[in-house]
């Protein structure tokens, strides 16, 4: 039976996470008398995670995607009024660099940078602008935020449904979600508010101010 079962998943392998530098390691598993390979990345719902838990291939991947829609925007730009060429970049554009970036948005600055540049070539692109325009009129003149506000906004809207709606949100969150109530039986102001440990807090300051 796991003979089978590893002839139709032939692509079968592993990954071990891992912060450190340092990835040697001896593990190898088996499945049978067949060894399953492992791999320095995986792709999983969409999202591309690295053995090292940085985001670099996952962006990068995701920025060779998006750079084949460039010759599209070039022909749409004559046919589609700003309006629908905005509307066409949301669906097409927006939806991809959107999902899931309440975790690679956090990835370095460099990686970022690439990827807002490709945001502004598009819309440089849809409203017939030169390179050196100002980014920040070419966002406000489309109601877009760049890449970065976008990372900031989607984890403001995951805080607020932890907050306020817990039932929506999953146990695997919540064990790790700790409110002011818990610690103190205290009636304050901030009863309900998340408490941040100074490591979460620095963590989180950090992010609001890049």
């Amino acid at each position: 039976l796991y003979e089978l079962w590893f002839g139709l998943l032939g692509t079968t392998h592993y990954v071990i996470f891992n912060t450190k530098k340092n990835q040697s390691t001896n593990l190898k598993f088996f499945l049978g008398n067949k060894c399953i390979s492992r791999l320095a990345n995986t792709k999983f719902l969409g999202l591309t995670l690295q053995e090292n838990l940085k985001w670099d291939v996952h962006v990068n991947t995701l920025i060779h995607k998006l750079n084949r829609y460039i010759p599209l925007f070039y022909k749409l730009r004559y046919i589609l009024n700003t309006k629908q060429l905005v509307t066409t970049y949301k669906a097409i554009i927006f939806s991809k660099y959107n999902y899931g970036i309440e975790l690679f948005g956090n990835s370095t600055n460099s990686q970022i940078a690439k990827l807002q540049h490709l945001q502004n070539r598009l819309l440089k692109i849809i409203l017939f602008k030169q390179k050196i325009y100002s980014t920040n009129k070419l966002h406000l003149s489309t109601n877009l935020l760049k890449i970065k506000e976008t990372y900031k906004l989607r984890l403001c809207l995951q805080i607020h449904k932890i907050m306020h709606e817990p039932h929506k949100v999953t146990n695997d969150i919540k064990k790790d979600i700790t409110f002011t109530h818990s610690i103190h039986n205290r009636d304050t102001r901030n009863n309900k508010n998340i408490f941040l440990t100074t490591q979460s807090f620095y963590k989180l300051n950090k992010i609001m101010e890049a």
